[in-house]
């Protein structure tokens, strides 16, 4: 009698979780596969100009390892991000950055989403140097894993790297690119959950000593090309505006910041078309 009370318990909590799974599967489709198996990028740069990757932070710089060579300095940072604004699909990030000698420096990252019913998590650590003294290489090896508490869905592992280089041809100027996963590693044994190789071209170019420019072109072999635009504004020497554009999907973004004495705190969003409203906060400090 007992075992048979257990098994419609088990049952009933099963049934009940399956519409959350199913409504979680359909949104994750709905948005494209580098936003569920490529590194999150969390910085209040990157969220307030669309995704582009503006630098100066530890979380784009960590996205982009080779850039951090021209700055280098300790950068820790914690963000919260809530896609579409729901808090099952929420994520919270820590990013570690910190010179290596006279040439390199070294990172490290992690990202949770989810809970004990169904979680993602993300874990990176890379080391870039100079390759000459405008020029840098960075390599980044990446873990993922996805896991749920029931056994009707399998947990999936992957590790992966990033590759990046960075150039600095002109003053004000600098050209990065970067490709993440070049094998198109799966997950496991489910080809089916295949991460895409993805590879990024920007340029970031200082217009003005307040205006901060970037261009930034995204492309996976599967996937048609994204363009993504960002501006940075930076009024009263510690406060910034953002505002970006990415196509496929249409995408809007804005933000501001606040950077006093190596500290910073980062306020962004993103508006999809479909999916609706995204928010950001994150905090950072440097020395």
């Amino acid at each position: 009698m007992l075992n048979k009370q257990q098994s419609r318990h088990k049952n009933k909590a099963f049934c009940c979780r399956t519409p959350c799974f199913l409504f979680l599967a359909l949104l994750l489709l709905a948005v494209p596969a580098r936003a569920q198996f490529v590194p999150p990028t969390t910085g209040g740069a990157a969220w307030g100009t669309a995704g582009c990757n503006m630098g100066g932070e530890p979380f784009s710089d960590a996205a982009s390892l080779a850039q951090a060579v021209f700055s280098p300095k300790v950068m820790i940072g914690l963000a919260y991000v809530r896609p579409f604004a729901l808090k099952e699909l929420a994520y919270k990030s820590f990013t570690f950055i910190s010179p290596v000698g006279e040439f390199g420096v070294t990172a490290a990252a992690y990202s949770h989403s989810g809970n004990a019913t169904f979680n993602q998590q993300y874990t990176s650590a890379g080391y870039a140097m100079h390759l000459g003294r405008d020029i840098a290489l960075g390599l980044t090896l990446n873990y993922f894993y996805t896991g749920a508490d029931d056994p009707h869905y399998n947990s999936l592992r992957m590790l992966s790297a990033t590759i990046s280089l960075a150039a600095r041809p002109a003053e004000g100027l600098t050209v990065d690119f970067n490709l993440f996963n070049p094998y198109a590693v799966s997950f496991g044994a489910e080809q089916r959950a295949q991460s895409p190789a993805l590879a990024t071209l920007g340029a970031s170019y200082r217009v003005a000593p307040q205006l901060l420019a970037r261009v930034q072109i995204d492309k996976e072999l599967t996937s048609k090309l994204q363009v993504r635009a960002g501006l940075e504004y930076t009024f009263l020497e510690h406060f910034k505006l953002r505002a970006g554009v990415a196509n496929e999907p249409l995408v809007y973004a804005f933000g501001m910041a606040v950077d006093w004495d190596g500290y910073g705190v980062d306020l962004a969003a993103q508006l999809h078309p479909v999916l609706g409203f995204t928010p950001q906060v994150a905090s950072y400090f440097s020395f």
